[in-house]
C-alpha cells in the first residue's frame, strides 16, 4: 500500500516541479525508501534548483548498489560533474554495471563514461566506450558526433581520421541540420588534404548556421587550397562581417589577396591581423621587381619543406595516409611548391583514392605554372600549360594561368581564347571574367571588357 501511494506521489511531483516536487518526492521516500523513481526525481529537481551538493546526499550508499545501480551512478556522475568534480564522476561511472542494465540505460552509461574519459585526456579509450554506446543505441546522433571528436583527439592512438569522418557522416545522416558535424568534418577533410570535399562540407555548415564565423574562415582556407582564391575572399569577408577582429581570418584574407596580386590590400590586412594578434608571422616582403609576387614568408617555406621531407619518409615506409596528411599540412604553409601536391597525389594513389589523386596531380601542374608566372617566367609558364593541354590534363585553372601568362607577354588575343576555354568549363566565374576583361581592354575592345565586368559583378556583387 505504501509503495503504491509513493508511486502516486511521484506522478504528482512530475506535474508539480520545483520545491513542491521536491517535497512530494521526500514524502514518497518516507513511505517507501526503496522507490528509485522518487529518489531520481528528487535529485534532478534539486540539481535544477541549484542544489546539486544536497542532491548528492540522496544518491549514494545503497542506491549505488541496488537493482537500479546503473542509472543511480549515472545520476550521481552528472551531479559530481556539475560541481566540477570530474575525477570522482569518472570513478563513480566506472563502477556501473552497464551490461546488466541493458538498452537505453546502458547506452547512456557508456556515453557518460566516454565523455568523462575524453575530458580526462583519454580520448582513444573514450572512443571505444562511445562505440559501445552506439552499439546499444545506433540512432543517437550525439554519440556518433562525440565519437568523431574523440577519434580526432586520439590522433595516432585510434582507428584514424577516416573513421572520424564516417562518424560525422552518420551524425549528419541522423541529424541533417547539424552544423557542428559539418564543420568538424570539413576541418578534418582539410587536414587529410581532401580540400574540395572539405569546402563542400564547410559550405553546408555555413548554410546550416550562418552565424558560425569559424566555418566561413575554414571554408575560405579550403577553397584557397583548391586554387579558388576569389571565392575564398567571399568567405573570409563573411567571417569578418560576423567577427570584425578575427585575426586569423584577416591573415588568411591577406594571403589570398597577396597571391591574387592585390598586394596593397594584402599589406593592409596583414598589418591589421598582426596588430590584433602579434604572434602571427610577419607579413611577406613587398612585390619583387616587375610587380611579380614572391613566395610565402621564409619560415612558412621552411616548415613546408620539413613536412614534405617527412611525407616522403612516410611514403617510403608505406604510410600513405600519414604522407597525405603531412602534405596537406605542408600545403597550408606553402601553396607555391608543386612538389607538395605531386607527392600527395602519389600518397592518395597508394590509398586507392584515384579520383582524389588525379585532382592533386592536376593541382601540382597548376601550382608549378603559377609559380613560374608569379616568378616573372611567363614564357616557361605558357610552355608548361601548353604541355599539360596537349596531354589532355588541362583544367580551367591551367587555362586561366595560361591566359595570364600570355597577357604578361603581350599576347592578349591568345589569352582571350584561353579564358574562353576556361569559361566553357566554369561558366560565369568572376575571376576568369575579370581576367578576360583586362585582355580585352589591352586589345582595345572596351565594349567587350565592360560586358565581362558586368557579368562578373552579377556573379560577385561584393566587387564591382
Amino acid at each position: 500500500m505504501d509503495a503504491e501511494r509513493a508511486r502516486g506521489l511521484v506522478k504528482e511531483a512530475l506535474d508539480a516541479g520545483g520545491e513542491e516536487a521536491a517535497g512530494l518526492c521526500r514524502e514518497a521516500l518516507g513511505l517507501d525508501p526503496g522507490c528509485f523513481g522518487a529518489r531520481a526525481l528528487l535529485c534532478t529537481t534539486l540539481a535544477g534548483l541549484g542544489r546539486a551538493e544536497e542532491a548528492l546526499g540522496h544518491m549514494d550508499g545503497p542506491a549505488l548498489d541496488g537493482p537500479d545501480q546503473a542509472m543511480a551512478r549515472l545520476i550521481r556522475a552528472d551531479l559530481l560533474g556539475s560541481l566540477g568534480r570530474h575525477g570522482e564522476a569518472l570513478e563513480c561511472i566506472e563502477g556501473a554495471d552497464a551490461g546488466g542494465a541493458g538498452g537505453r540505460t546502458a547506452a547512456m552509461v557508456y556515453h557518460k563514461r566516454a565523455l568523462l574519459l575524453h575530458r580526462a585526456g583519454r580520448s582513444a579509450e573514450a572512443a571505444g566506450f562511445m562505440g559501445r554506446a552506439i552499439e546499444m543505441d545506433p540512432g543517437d546522433a550525439d554519440a556518433h558526433f562525440n565519437r568523431g571528436v574523440m577519434l580526432t583527439a586520439a590522433a595516432g592512438d585510434g582507428p584514424g581520421p577516416e573513421e572520424a569522418v564516417r562518424c560525422y557522416d552518420e551524425a549528419i545522416r541522423l541529424d541533417p541540420g547539424r552544423a557542428g558535424a559539418m564543420y568538424n568534418r570539413g576541418v578534418l577533410l582539410s587536414r587529410l588534404g581532401r580540400h574540395e570535399e572539405a569546402a563542400g562540407s564547410l559550405m553546408a555548415a555555413v548554410e546550416a548556421d550562418p552565424g558560425m564565423a569559424e566555418a566561413y574562415d575554414e571554408c575560405g582556407s579550403a577553397l584557397e587550397s583548391c586554387g579558388r582564391r576569389e571565392e575564398a575572399l567571399g568567405y573570409y569577408d563573411g567571417a569578418l562581417a560576423l567577427r570584425p577582429g578575427f585575426a586569423e581570418a584577416l591573415y588568411n584574407k591577406a594571403h589570398a589577396l597577396f597571391f591574387l596580386g592585390r598586394t596593397g590590400e594584402a599589406a593592409a590586412c596583414f598589418a591589421e591581423a598582426v596588430r590584433i594578434k602579434p604572434g602571427l608571422p610577419d607579413a611577406p616582403p613587398p612585390p619583387a621587381a616587375g610587380g611579380m609576387i614572391p613566395g610565402p614568408p621564409a619560415e612558412y617555406r621552411a616548415k613546408a619543406r620539413a613536412l614534405l621531407a617527412e611525407a616522403g619518409r612516410m611514403l617510403g615506409d608505406g604510410d600513405c595516409e600519414g604522407a597525405a596528411r603531412a602534405c596537406a599540412e605542408a600545403g597550408r604553409h606553402d601553396s607555391t611548391d608543386p612538389e607538395i601536391p605531386r607527392l600527395r597525389g602519389r600518397a592518395l594513389e597508394g590509398m586507392g583514392m584515384r579520383e582524389e589523386a588525379a585532382d592533386s596531380l592536376a593541382n601540382a601542374d597548376n601550382v608549378e605554372a603559377t609559380a613560374l608566372y608569379v616568378g616573372g617566367r611567363a614564357e616557361e609558364a605558357v610552355a608548361l600549360c601548353d604541355a599539360v593541354v596537349r596531354e589532355g590534363r588541362a583544367t580551367y585553372r591551367i587555362r586561366n594561368i595560361r591566359g595570364m601568362a600570355l597577357s604578361a607577354l603581350g599576347r592578349d588575343a591568345e589569352a582571350v581564347g584561353s579564358y574562353d576555354e576556361a569559361l566553357a568549363e566554369r561558366p560565369g566565374d568572376p575571376s576568369l571574367l575579370r581576367n578576360k576583361a583586362r585582355s580585352l581592354d589591352a586589345l582595345g575592345d572596351g565594349a567587350g571588357a565592360a560586358a565581362c565586368r558586368a557579368e562578373a559583378a552579377r556573379a560577385d556583387p561584393g566587387r564591382a
